[in-house]
């Protein structure tokens, strides 16, 4: 069941506050509504009342309008604010709205009052909606990163031309180069001279198949000189923008590599 719409007036003549009341619920059937005068109210208001929209005066003999501007957004940010006052210069106006006010109403122009309600309803929102999607990317961005970073497979992101844009903190402890060493850098110059052919043919096919996949096994040059025996599925994700890269998930085979060709030999 949908809840009414949660009004706070900041207002001391009852009679304008009345008549606030009684304009938006031409527009809004479903409202309820608190009016406060003081400051004081007003941040209880914030907390216990939790507006959806706030109607201030500019002017009050305790209390006023930018006043309230202020505490409203240092504790309730997402909670439009329109001013609603008798009377109000353009530069006040201008300044209401640069301090973040969402709009400005004049009593004499009543019939803007409940349009410009509904408007400060449809952008919270919106705004609440894009901060639930922000969430939700967030999420999803810490648990990949924390099934990346602390995966057993290695993980290399590259551009068309093979530099290496990203890769996994597992990479890096495998080859034992110091973290983002090589990012910038041709990733083939790694490449054992015997496997440099085949592999460079085979990425450079892939390039052509957006979604594509290639395996292979080849050596890698690790920090202490060192050859290293890795197998590798290659995937050309370029045309996902969101990865727009060719990713290569691989892993260190070089133990089994060396006890196959050892039997073999025997």
């Amino acid at each position: 069941m949908k809840q009414p719409n949660r009004i706070l007036i900041v207002e001391d003549k009852a009679v304008d506050a009345d008549l606030a009341k009684h304009t938006i619920r031409k527009v809004l059937k479903d409202c309820e509504f608190q009016v406060v005068e003081t400051s004081e109210a007003f941040l209880t208001a914030l907390q216990i009342f939790q507006p959806e929209v706030i109607l201030s005066d500019y002017s009050l003999p305790r209390f006023d309008g930018m006043k309230a501007l202020r505490l409203a957004l240092n504790h309730a940010p997402p909670t439009p604010l329109i001013i609603w006052t008798g009377s109000i210069g353009e530069d006040v106006a201008v300044e209401c709205m640069k301090a973040g006010a969402n709009n400005y109403v004049l009593k004499e122009n009543i019939k803007r009052l409940a349009p410009a309600v509904i408007h400060a309803l449809e952008e919270r929102q919106l705004l609440l909606e894009r901060k639930q999607a922000e969430e939700i990317i967030q999420n999803n961005e810490k648990r990949f990163r924390a099934l990346i970073e602390n995966g057993l497979d290695n993980i290399s992101l590259l551009t068309e031309d093979g530099a290496l844009i990203w890769e996994s903190p597992s990479a890096t402890s495998m080859l034992g180069y110091t973290p983002n060493e090589f990012v910038g850098h041709d990733i083939f110059s790694l490449m054992h001279p015997d496997d440099l052919d085949w592999t460079r043919d085979l990425y450079t096919k892939l390039i052509q198949e957006p979604g594509g996949h290639r395996r292979g096994t080849f050596r890698l040059l690790r920090s202490d000189g060192a050859w290293r025996w890795v197998d590798a599925i290659v995937t050309n994700m370029l045309n996902e923008p969101s990865v727009n890269a060719i990713v290569v998930n691989y892993r260190d085979v070089t133990e089994s590599k060396l006890a196959e060709e050892a039997l073999q030999a025997s």
